[in-house]
């Protein structure tokens, strides 16, 4: 990743345990391309990060015969990018034909070793020191660091003033919630995942939520399968909703929203313009094709139209 130019953008450390790299063979009229993408949850926050104004520091893990093409491919992108030369990089093998994907292989990561951990944990929080705010994302799972080291980090950074918007799943999220993250961001089908929830009933979906924010987390946001979100915020529930926008690669939604949250908190700007322009970024899918190129005007146009309606909830 090259330094972007422009100083007075806000700092946004990321912190990704597990990086990836896409090899996209595309047909096309008996005529094959190849393309190779880094990729993985952390390099997608950084990059939509990066489009919304940020200056993104991607702090990762990367090693192997994949991991020198993972840094050859991040030095092409904005930002700055601090890797721990540890572990094996994933791989994801794709064949695109007639505009549909298939997923032909996938290569799991090692895990880190302790030493790897100690590593990037300490480079994630020199970054983040000086930063404007910290986004703590998870990986696969055999990528996956100690669930402590998410409580820590939130921690640690938190005591030093530093925002932290922690996207993660099972006992990540958990440690991160009661390590003090300000917002913990993740969805109803991931609440789901993780056993949070029997259901997605917005009443299962609400007690989850409350039992995040018991666990220590300051706000809790969560995106819904229908496009709305959910976020619990003071002693209030608030509810976002907005007209939705085709979305040519729909999974790559909750990375903008993340990224979008913590670009806010790194602005100082109020939850409820937070939750406006997590809206606008999720929909627009700007981490699928033509990412970093919506107009912000587009992007202001959207939140603007975002409604919110906050009830008081029980604590």
């Amino acid at each position: 990743m090259t330094s972007s130019p422009d100083s007075a953008a806000p700092v946004v450390v990321v912190f990704a345990p597990c990086s990836v790299v896409t090899v996209a063979v595309e047909i096309v009229d008996a005529c094959a391309e190849v393309h190779f993408t880094a990729g993985g949850q952390g390099v997608q926050v950084a990059r939509m990060a990066a489009a919304l104004g940020a200056d993104p520091v991607l702090c990762t893990a990367c090693g192997g015969e994949p991991g020198r093409v993972f840094r050859l491919l991040l030095a092409e992108e904005p930002g700055i990018a601090r890797w721990v030369s540890a572990g094996q990089t994933q791989v994801d093998l794709q064949v695109r034909r007639d505009g549909h994907r298939h997923d032909v292989l996938r290569t799991w990561p090692t895990p880190l070793d302790r030493h790897s951990i100690q590593v990037l944990y300490r480079t994630t929080l020199t970054a983040a020191s000086s930063a404007a705010a910290c986004v703590l994302t998870d990986g696969p799972a055999g990528a996956k660091v100690p669930p402590e080291v998410f409580h820590r980090l939130a921690a640690d950074l938190r005591g030093i003033g530093v925002p932290v918007v922690a996207d993660a799943t099972g006992d990540a999220l958990s440690q991160a919630a009661a390590g003090g993250a300000t917002v913990v961001k993740t969805s109803d089908l991931e609440l789901l995942a993780d056993r949070r929830v029997a259901d997605l009933s917005r009443r299962a979906v609400v007690e989850a939520m409350q039992a995040l924010r018991d666990e220590g987390a300051g706000q809790v946001v969560v995106a819904r399968d229908d496009g709305s979100a959910l976020a619990l915020a003071d002693e209030n529930l608030v509810e976002v909703h907005g007209p939705q926008l085709p979305a040519p690669e729909p999974l790559g939604s909750g990375d903008a929203i993340t990224a979008s949250l913590a670009v806010s908190l790194a602005r100082g700007q109020p939850f409820e313009v937070a939750l406006r322009n997590a809206y606008a970024a999720g929909v627009t899918d700007v981490t699928g094709p033509g990412s970093g190129k919506h107009p912000s005007a587009s992007l202001a146009a959207l939140a603007g139209v975002a409604t919110l309606t906050s009830t008081p909830v029980s604590g």
